[in-house]
C-alpha cells in the first residue's frame, strides 16, 4: 500500500461520519462520509440521499465493495454477507453517521481495513476480492473531495 493513502487512512481518527450511503440496488456495497464538506462541481441529481451529500463531496469518503462486518464488543450487528435477509442491516450500518473514527488501520498481508467508533464501534473490511471479472477491481477505496486517494 502506498504512503499517501496510508497517510489518509491514518487521518480518519477523529473525523466525524456525516453521512452513510446504502441500500438499494448497490447491495451490501456502501459509502462512508468522514470529515468536511467539499461542495459538488456537478451536484447528485439522486433524491434518496440527503441535501448535504447531494451538494458536496467528503473531505474523506469511504467507499466499500468487499465483504465486511459491523460490530460492537461481542455482538454482531450487521454483515455484508446478511443484507438481503435482514431488513435492519441498512439501519444497522447508518447508526455510523454522528460517530467519529477513534481507529484507523489497515493491516496484514491483503490491507484488512479496520475502523473503530466513538460508542464502541467496529468496521471490519475483509479485502476478499481478487483476479474478478467485475468491473469493480477494488476491495475498498478511499476519497478526497472528487480525488481518489487510492484504494486496495
Amino acid at each position: 500500500m502506498d504512503s499517501r493513502l496510508m497517510r489518509a487512512i491514518k487521518a480518519l481518527k477523529g473525523e466525524r461520519c456525516w453521512y452513510v450511503s446504502c441500500g438499494g440496488r448497490v447491495g451490501a456495497s456502501f459509502q462512508l462520509a468522514f470529515g468536511g464538506k467539499v461542495k459538488r462541481e456537478f451536484p447528485i441529481n439522486n433524491k434518496a440521499h440527503s441535501p448535504a451529500f447531494r451538494n458536496n463531496d467528503p473531505e474523506f469518503g469511504l467507499l466499500v465493495w468487499s465483504s465486511w462486518r459491523l460490530s460492537k464488543g461481542s455482538w454482531i450487528l450487521a454483515t455484508s454477507d446478511e443484507w438481503d435477509e435482514r431488513a435492519d442491516s441498512a439501519a444497522r450500518l447508518r447508526s455510523l453517521k454522528g460517530l467519529r473514527v477513534s481507529q484507523a488501520v489497515a493491516q496484514g498481508a491483503f490491507s484488512d481495513l479496520s475502523l473503530a467508533f466513538s460508542d464502541g464501534k467496529r468496521l471490519d473490511v475483509f479485502c476478499d476480492r481478487f483476479r474478478t471479472r467485475s468491473s469493480i477491481e477494488n476491495n475498498w477505496e478511499l476519497f478526497s473531495g472528487p480525488n481518489r486517494i487510492g484504494g486496495v
